[in-house]
């Protein structure tokens, strides 16, 4: 089955399963991690009654950072697209350089 644009339904559904299925991935093994790791934020450690609220259980979960995971998952994806989608060195390298500075900023 066509779409308006000659895009299969088949290689759209394709390339949004090479999108999303690493970022759930990458998102679900982050919380499996921060629950076993149990590692508490910085502020955790201080005695003083300003960051008391810093102990909390939710902030005894932060390692590793789920934002770099997420991020380097997509854009990684995104390169793989891009790889598969043209044979262009040149867009290949670009696709590569973005996820690497992208992921890096993060």
């Amino acid at each position: 089955m066509e779409r308006a644009h000659g895009v299969r339904d088949r290689e759209l559904l394709g390339a949004l399963a090479v999108l999303v299925e690493p970022v759930l991935v990458a998102g679900t093994l982050v919380e499996i991690v921060k629950v076993g790791v149990a590692r508490p934020r910085p502020a955790a450690y201080r005695t003083d009654a300003s960051v008391r609220a810093a102990r909390s259980e939710e902030n005894h979960r932060s390692f590793y950072s789920g934002h770099t995971t997420v991020v380097a998952a997509a854009t990684a994806s995104v390169a793989t697209l891009v790889f598969l989608r043209t044979r262009s060195v040149l867009a290949r390298a670009a696709a590569v350089a973005c996820a690497a500075a992208l992921t890096t900023v993060v």
